[in-house]
């Protein structure tokens, strides 16, 4: 089963490199220095939480299929939301995604 996702710059229609879009969220949405192994500046791993989703075909805001909708109302992720979302929304005004999921 393979699982993935790409990010895609919605100014220039590139695929971005996750490690760029990475130092972005860092310094632009959680306001901290990037970790030189660690997504998220080591306190967040967005790539594991909001990436995996993305990977799944979840769409960012614009569907009921969303991984807003889905951290925004899960009451497992009541004490991340204040992380999650902002990075969310920052992807969403960014970047649009290219998924694929295959069994």
């Amino acid at each position: 089963m393979a699982i993935y996702f790409q990010l895609i710059d919605i100014n220039t229609n590139d695929a971005v490199g996750l490690n760029q879009v990475d130092d972005r969220i860092c310094t632009e949405v959680l306001q901290i220095e990037t970790h030189p192994r660690f997504y998220g500046g080591g306190l967040c791993n967005w790539y594991d939480t909001i990436g995996y989703k993305l990977a799944e075909g979840y769409t960012l805001m614009d569907s009921n299929n969303s991984v807003w909708n889905y951290y925004n109302e899960s009451p497992i992720w009541e004490e991340e939301r204040h992380w999650l979302l902002p990075i969310i929304k920052f992807l969403q005004q960014n970047y649009k995604c290219r998924s694929g999921y295959t069994r």
